[in-house]
């Protein structure tokens, strides 16, 4: 459809009711995100915010075209077995596999 190596998605996301900007910058193919950046919401200073997004795009954008490198994604950690304490430390190894 794009034809893109990588995408910089920006939006507003609530995060335990403080709201914050989140930016991810994934690799298309495969599919990984090689980034997330969160700033409290609204932005204070949008052209400093911009100045460092820009610097981290092109850093990051090598990682996204690189020839014959092999992306891994680790996700889906279950405890073997299910107590409270296990259940809370798989859930946030989840959101913290996925935000990474």
């Amino acid at each position: 459809m794009l034809r893109a190596d990588a995408l910089l998605l920006i939006r507003t996301r609530d995060m335990g009711g403080n709201m914050a900007i989140e930016a991810r910058f994934i690799r298309v193919h495969p599919g990984i995100v090689l980034d997330t950046v969160y700033r409290a919401a609204p932005l204070t200073d949008v052209k400093g915010w911009a100045e460092e997004m820009s610097l981290r795009v092109v850093g990051l954008a090598g990682r996204a075209v690189r020839e014959g490198a092999t992306a891994l994604s680790v996700l889906d950690v279950h405890a073997a077995l299910p107590t409270p304490v296990t259940v809370g430390l798989e859930r946030t190894l989840t959101v913290l596999l996925r935000d990474r």
